[in-house]
Formats: C-alpha cells, structure tokens, sequence
C-alpha cells in the first residue's frame, strides 16, 4: 500500500488538507483530525484504489489526487448548471 499523501488527504470530502505536526486540517470542507488517525483512514480506503499501487511515485499520487478533484468539480458544476427551458409546442 502506497502511503504517499495519506496524512494530507480529506476522508470525508477527498480533498488535499494541511497537516501540521499531529493535527490535520481539510481547508475545503474544515474536516479536522488527529493527522495519524485521518491517514490510517486513508490507508483503509487507500488498498481498494486499483490506480495508486505501492509502485506509484509520490508526485504521480499527487497528480492522480489533483485529477480527481477536479473531476468530481466538474461533476457538481455541470449538475448545478440551469436546464434550458423548452420551448412551448406550436398548435
């Protein structure tokens, strides 16, 4: 198991926090833990990601993290966007 970035990473909203000494800070959803505690939770999830293995260098992990939450995003982006509205059928 690759434990690159285990100790920075959200468990709640998967996104990159701060670690400083033992505490752990998620600056997107305020997520705050003991960083130890959040990266063995990391790790937990971490054994079913099939795209990070124990080979993946630590800045590829980065990079996949970064994809990743861009991606998701770009998911709630397009899910907020307004629906066009349709226009009335013409008799």
């Amino acid at each position: 198991m690759n434990p690159a970035y285990t100790s920075q990473l959200c468990p709640k909203c998967h996104h990159l926090g701060r670690r400083q000494g033992e505490s752990f800070t998620c600056s997107n959803c305020g997520h705050q833990a003991d960083a130890d505690l959040n990266a063995a939770k990391n790790i937990l999830d971490r054994k079913k990601d099939t795209e990070i293995t124990i080979y993946t260098k630590a800045k590829d992990v980065k990079k996949i993290i970064l994809r990743r939450i861009e991606e998701e995003q770009q998911k709630q982006d397009t899910s907020k966007k307004p629906k066009k509205a349709k226009k009335a059928k013409k008799n």
